[in-house]
């Protein structure tokens, strides 16, 4: 019994530094985007479709694609991973060069219209292709930029599949990055209800580098529900466990988990808390204000 609990713990302890690793991992991806000439090539949709009904060979690009950045080869050196290395200090998922390169000449960020998908706001495939979907077709490389850039709690979710992709090898079928076999269904949210697609590991490492990161913007931002101050001023995970869920029940499909899974994502959410509980104050929002002196 006792090994079994040491096990356990290891395994929690190994599941929260998994999410924290995620989000900085994350973070670092979405900072790419905020300088896209230093990063991507901005590529001429229109030319290459003309170029390819010339000679055969192009990009190969859907009829619904309006802009693509394609990841610079060039930008991703030894100096570069060095600055990945300081902000995420990966020793999990591109822990070396070489690997780190491997993954980033694949990444890819495309605009596309909704049609394509009507119910999607995002997706990305395990080769490393983003595609953002717009109603209507942003107005320029820039205005797409800046739009994806407002829906980056999606981009993250879909960032936290990447990183799995990344993990199991580039498969496109896996759970949790080791590389064991999705079923169909697990990708089809409205499957058996969504059933499968609800208690899929792999959405769940999704969300919860989603919502880990939507935490962390809510807390520096400052302007969060004061019962998250309560519950970390309290030393109350129980009442922050109770805050998260009610706000953010929904997107982690609480209401069709079985136990199992419904366990594993509430110890999830209490690892979160001991998080912010030693990095409070990193977060303005959860900061102890000074006592006034009384004179």
């Amino acid at each position: 019994m006792k090994l079994l609990l040491e096990n356990w713990r290891k395994y929690l302890l190994d599941e929260r530094k998994t999410d924290i690793l995620y989000n900085k991992i994350g973070e670092y991806f979405m900072s790419l985007l905020e300088e896209p000439n230093k990063y991507f090539n901005i590529m001429d949709i229109q030319a290459d479709r003309e170029y390819e009904e010339m000679i055969g060979v192009g990009g190969g690009y859907n009829k619904n694609t309006f802009y693509a950045l394609n990841a610079k080869k060039n930008a991703f050196n030894e100096q570069e991973f060095e600055r990945y290395q300081q902000i995420t200090g990966d020793t999990q998922i591109m822990p070396a060069l070489e690997v780190f390169q491997d993954a980033m000449k694949r990444f890819k960020v495309e605009a596309w219209a909704q049609a394509e998908r009507p119910s999607a706001g995002a997706d990305m495939s395990a080769q490393g292709t983003m595609r953002v979907y717009f109603k209507e077709e942003p107005k320029s490389t820039s205005d797409f930029i800046t739009q994806s850039l407002k829906k980056r709690s999606l981009l993250m979710h879909e960032l936290g599949h990447w990183l799995n992709a990344i993990r199991s090898g580039y498969k496109n079928y896996r759970t949790s990055g080791k590389g064991r076999e999705r079923t169909p269904k697990e990708f089809d949210s409205e499957a058996d209800a969504g059933i499968h697609y609800a208690r899929s590991t792999e959405e769940m490492q999704a969300r919860v580098t989603d919502i880990f990161d939507n935490l962390k913007d809510k807390f520096t931002q400052g302007a969060p529900d004061p019962q998250y101050l309560q519950s970390i001023k309290e030393n109350n995970p129980r009442l922050f466990l109770r805050i998260v869920l009610a706000e953010y029940g929904g997107a982690f499909h609480v209401d069709q988990l079985d136990k199992s899974t419904e366990r594993r994502l509430i110890n999830r959410i209490l690892q979160m808390f001991n998080f912010f509980k030693e990095n409070r104050d990193d977060y303005p929002a959860l900061e102890t204000l000074p006592e006034t002196p009384i004179l």
